[in-house]
């Protein structure tokens, strides 16, 4: 896809340029939002069409053509930073044992068998300005990041995945869920912008130890006031090593 602005070279857009950037990626997002998707359509069969619509608009979530689902990272002002693409399974999950042959025939890896789905051949993650060979020029906000200020009064909630935070609205809608994108990403430079506020944490199973010591370290320093539901703690750990919130979630649907 072409861009409207300058490619540098490389072939990457250059940093200085960044209200082009942000033009680029609002126009992106604006021509996917509201396409539900495989995750979507997903969530459709746990929760009520018109519910699923509303968290999908709020949280400005799209697809690609393929059935991918972009979740967009929105900053505190309002701009999109930037899509992360992920590829789900009409289950729910996501799909990670997949991957392209020399021949470029889809080849499932737990069966060895080819598959004709046409976005089974992307990776599991990847971007939207590296889609559309773009550098991004800004650093990623959390995701949901430009709800924290809509609901002054909503509990903030953190989990560690996009897919979690939306099950988690859909489930708890009257708290403001926000995710890190990632169990290393529990860290000053995405967490100070939720200074000066109480944040319940809700951590994966396999990130529950390394999450708490570091809400302690951070808690003070960025003046937030971490807090972790020993109920879901309690459950969470006598669970299965990789589960989370949107498993416990799934599982009263199911």
């Amino acid at each position: 896809m072409k861009s409207s602005f300058n490619i540098g070279k490389s072939g990457a857009q250059g940093v200085a340029d960044m209200t082009g950037y942000l033009r680029h990626m609002e126009q992106r997002m604006v021509r996917m939002v509201g396409e539900p998707g495989v995750l979507g359509r997903w969530m459709e069969t746990l929760f009520p069409t018109e519910q699923v619509a509303y968290v999908w608009a709020l949280y400005r979530i799209g697809a690609l053509r393929d059935g991918r689902t972009v979740f967009p990272y929105v900053n505190r002002k309002g701009y999109t930073v930037d899509g992360k693409i992920m590829a789900y399974g009409p289950d729910g999950h996501r799909i990670k044992d997949w991957k392209t042959s020399d021949e470029g025939q889809q080849v499932n890896e737990s069966t060895g068998q080819q598959e004709a789905l046409e976005y089974l051949k992307y990776k599991s993650v990847s971007w939207l300005h590296a889609l559309d060979h773009l550098e991004r020029p800004l650093a990623l906000p959390l995701f949901g990041e430009h709800l924290t200020d809509t609901l002054p009064f909503a509990p903030l909630c953190l989990v560690e995945s996009e897919k979690t935070a939306l099950m988690a609205k859909l489930w708890r809608r009257d708290c403001t869920w926000l995710a890190t994108g990632g169990k290393s990403h529990f860290t000053a430079e995405h967490l100070h912008v939720l200074s000066g506020r109480s944040v319940i944490v809700w951590p994966d199973a396999d990130a529950i130890d390394e999450w708490m010591e570091r809400a302690a370290a951070l808690g003070p320093a960025l003046d937030i006031d971490f807090r972790f539901p020993s109920a879901y703690v309690t459950r969470i750990r006598e669970g299965p090593p990789k589960d989370d919130l949107a498993d416990l979630i799934e599982k009263q649907f199911t």
